[in-house]
């Protein structure tokens, strides 16, 4: 027999959240600059800046939505 979902928290365990989330966070942080400085040929001294940009931004579109799905899974149950 099924079990019923009635919020986003029967679906996520807290541990499988901060596990997506931080890897989530530092493969897209480490990855985007390393590609974008690889396409435009630019200066291995700035891509450190660009990495630390990323990752800021990175992090705060991340958590940003993860608070909006939360919150509408809270406001707006599954049944």
């Amino acid at each position: 027999m099924k079990k019923e979902v009635s919020s986003f928290y029967d679906v996520w365990d807290r541990k499988t959240e901060l596990t997506t989330t931080g890897l989530g966070i530092v493969v897209v942080e480490l990855l985007s600059p390393i590609v974008i400085a690889t396409l435009f040929n630019i200066e291995p001294s700035d891509i450190w800046s660009r990495i630390a940009l990323t990752f800021f931004n990175t992090a705060a579109l991340w958590l940003g939505c993860r608070w909006i799905v939360i919150w509408t899974g809270i406001a707006f149950p599954w049944t």
